[in-house]
């Protein structure tokens, strides 16, 4: 992937992490990069709806906006280095999900319930495919769930200036 274009995908999925936390909007994102497991997402996309649409920050906020749909389960995110590419691959995704006592493990006994639906899918999910799973609180916090384990990101964004962000939209 050239660097303009990798640039512009991180400020961009840094954008929407930051938004996403500062408004509340929890989030599930599996992060694809094109390592060969057709047989993963040949399953998860049965279900799901494929947008295979460029990524960009506004359409992750549309997405997982309360009032729509889509706000309850998956995206993912895929990666083209070859040809400079990210999408919005798919939404709508559904996981595998991890028991409960996994999760209180990793994240604490105020994910039980259905609340932690999330949380218990970015650990199942990432527990039997080797991807990175982002999940986005409604409380703020971001974690990456990898090899079934949590890793802490952010705890509460604040409010960022994205006019600079090119209209949210990857470029050309």
């Amino acid at each position: 992937m050239d660097n303009e274009k990798l640039s512009y995908f991180i400020l961009h999925f840094v954008s929407a992490l930051m938004d996403l936390s500062y408004n509340g909007i929890s989030a599930l994102m599996i992060i694809d990069p094109q390592k060969g497991d057709e047989n993963f997402f040949a399953s998860l996309e049965k279900n799901a709806v494929i947008l295979n649409a460029d990524f960009n920050s506004y359409l992750l906020y549309a997405i997982f906006n309360e009032s729509t749909p889509f706000h309850d389960l998956a995206v993912i995110v895929r990666l083209y280095p070859a040809i400079s590419k990210v999408t919005i691959h798919a939404a709508s995704v559904e996981l595998p999900m991890a028991d409960e006592e996994e999760v209180v493990r990793e994240f604490g006994k105020m994910t039980i319930g259905r609340k932690g639906a999330r949380h218990r899918a970015a650990i199942g999910g990432s527990k039997l495919f080797e991807h990175a799973f982002i999940i986005m609180a409604s409380h703020g916090t971001v974690h990456v769930c990898a090899g079934g384990e949590k890793f802490s990101l952010l705890k509460k964004a604040v409010p960022v200036n994205s006019s600079n962000f090119r209209n949210g939209c990857w470029p050309n």
